[in-house]
């Protein structure tokens, strides 16, 4: 009886999702295999259809000609308020073909609410396999990483902060997609070297505004360095309310380079925010962001359905 249990929980699944440095979709597919689930390529054979997705046009063609016959899950990344262009017709005109949409923060959710009245359930993406090692393998004390050329992320306001430091370029190193032009840039780079510079620098620098999860924010902590927010970031009452120090933080160069140069002369204040970080992560984040927690919370959302 319990093999029979076990077997009917097993589901075949189909994901969409960007396939490229910086996308979540192959963790969260790793994560459902880890739960003993199996990938398909098929809509028509799958007993759910997730996407993570910034829009669902191929899917919901799929739906619209009767091809799909499992649950489909439509995860909303984000809705960019920033944006005034953006087309949140299109977006409600999409999500009716959902049996049930989620979001990547409460932040997003609050938003899609208000401005969509879209009802959605709160799962996170997951974070890259980063842990703390301890082992300083490069000579770095800062990086940038992601979609560093965003007006939105507004890296210049690190690298100006970095230049009242009188830092030398030299120090820092941005991986990704997009070089701004400073210091050492390597592109995309594998997940054990990600995991090593993570562990190697003091500082992640991730001034952005309008983010709706910041992965590279929770990647640092969990790699054991400092990431450096502004006090207007989204997300920070959501995910760093009870963390005073970075309520200091104002978006301007020189606020951001006095909360680098204190945490740079005091060691063991920067020893013990580390560790605030870290436990701070760890009791509230750090299942909620991995690839098998998030792929959890995806079943858990289909078994309601």
């Amino acid at each position: 009886m319990n093999k029979l249990y076990l077997l009917y929980l097993i589901m075949l699944i189909n994901t969409h999702g960007a396939r490229f440095f910086g996308g979540q979709i192959d963790s969260i597919d790793k994560g459902f295999l880890a739960l003993g689930h199996q990938l398909t390529d098929d809509m028509e054979k799958a007993d759910l259809v997730y996407c993570n997705n910034a829009w669902y046009d191929t899917v919901i063609e799929a739906k619209q000609k009767g091809k799909i016959k499992g649950k489909v899950i439509l995860n909303i990344l984000d809705a960019a308020k920033h944006i005034t262009s953006f087309p949140m017709k299109k977006l409600k005109e999409q999500v009716v073909f959902a049996d049930a949409i989620t979001t990547i923060s409460q932040t997003v959710a609050d938003d899609l609410l208000i401005r969509g009245n879209i009802e959605s359930h709160v799962i996170y993406n997951p974070i890259k396999p980063v842990s703390y090692t301890g082992i300083v393998k490069y000579n770095y004390k800062y990086m940038f990483a992601g979609r560093v050329c965003d007006p939105e992320k507004r890296s210049i306001l690190a690298i100006n902060a970095l230049s009242l430091l009188d830092a030398d370029p030299a120090d820092s190193i941005t991986v990704g997609s997009e070089s701004h032009g400073y210091g050492h840039y390597v592109g995309p780079v594998a997940d054990e070297v990600i995991n090593d510079l993570y562990n190697s620098v003091k500082f992640v620098l991730v001034p952005t505004r309008n983010a709706f999860l910041g992965l590279p924010i929770f990647e640092a902590i969990s790699g054991g360095s400092v990431p450096v927010i502004t006090n207007d970031i989204d997300i920070r009452q959501e995910f760093f309310g009870p963390i005073e120090e970075y309520a200091k933080v104002d978006p301007t160069p020189e606020s951001i380079a006095s909360f680098i140069a204190y945490f740079s002369r005091n060691h063991e204040a920067y020893y013990n925010f580390k560790m605030k970080l870290q436990k701070h992560f760890k009791e509230n984040f750090e299942e909620k962001l991995s690839p098998v927690g998030v792929a959890k919370r995806i079943i858990d959302v289909y078994n309601f359905l």
